[in-house]
């Protein structure tokens, strides 16, 4: 039950394994229904081919409104769909079993993607592979994660549902963190003190980091936020506090 990131570079770790990609979230943080009915007041169509045939489609990005809020994402205008992972699951999908998924989808694919009604009753995307394309769709699952980037190679999804988490102590309140070091795994390098780090976040805010300086940093999914500790008695920092983080880039030395 692996994301996306097969996709992605690999390494090996010290015992001379490979080192394994980043695990799917078992939890979606949002569940959107796929319409039992279309009024053509709410719903837009367009003409595709498929299978040699035009045929009548509902594309899929309609389904996913831009100002959607979740717990853990905090009210902001901006359009927040590019966070989230995407899969698509049958009436027969049991969300604990992950293990047969090829990957989730990045919000860019699954904006292209469209709803193919009765009587062909499947979701359709042209550029990837078919296994993509669900028979008998009913619900559409979200799942927040953070992209990892290095070099040239595709993002790799971090979903973060999936990633073991700490406690900490924010506002005088106990919340749940996953330290920024976790992102990035053997997966992705065995020598991360060789890389700077550049945080990004939704509306393209950039915060760059030495290996060292992101060892103080964590992500906490309950408000959406990173933050900082200051001190090794974790006194956190409000400088900076990074809402929605979207990306961390990889910058070699």
């Amino acid at each position: 039950m692996f994301s996306c990131s097969s996709d992605g570079p690999t390494s090996s770790g010290d015992n001379g394994e490979e080192a394994q990609p980043p695990a799917f979230s078992y939890e979606p943080d949002l569940m959107i229904n796929i319409p039992d009915d279309f009024p053509p007041e709410n719903y837009y169509t367009e003409n595709i081919e498929y299978q040699e045939e035009v045929v009548t489609a509902y594309p899929l990005a309609q389904f996913i409104p831009d100002d959607f809020t979740t717990g853990v994402i905090l009210d902001d205008p901006v359009d927040i769909r590019p966070l989230y992972a995407y899969h698509v699951a049958a009436s027969d999908f049991d969300p604990r079993d992950r293990s047969h998924i090829v990957s989730d989808i990045h919000w860019s694919d699954f904006s292209e993607g469209y709803y193919l009604p009765d009587p062909i009753d499947r979701v359709y995307f042209d550029g990837l592979t078919s296994a993509y394309n669900v028979r008998g769709p009913e619900v559409i699952n979200l799942y927040r994660k953070v992209d990892v980037i290095l070099g040239e190679e595709l993002p790799i999804m971090f979903e973060t549902e999936a990633m073991e988490r700490v406690s900490l102590m924010y506002d005088n309140e106990p919340v749940e963190a996953i330290p920024l070091t976790t992102f990035i795994s053997e997966y992705i390098t065995t020598s991360p003190e060789s890389y700077t780090y550049r945080l990004t976040d939704l509306e393209t805010e950039q915060y760059d980091f030495f290996w060292e300086e992101l060892g103080a940093g964590y992500y906490l999914p309950e408000v959406d936020l990173t933050i900082f500790l200051t001190t090794e008695t974790a006194n956190l920092s409000n400088d900076p506090v990074i809402s929605q983080l979207r990306s961390i880039e990889l910058y070699e030395n």
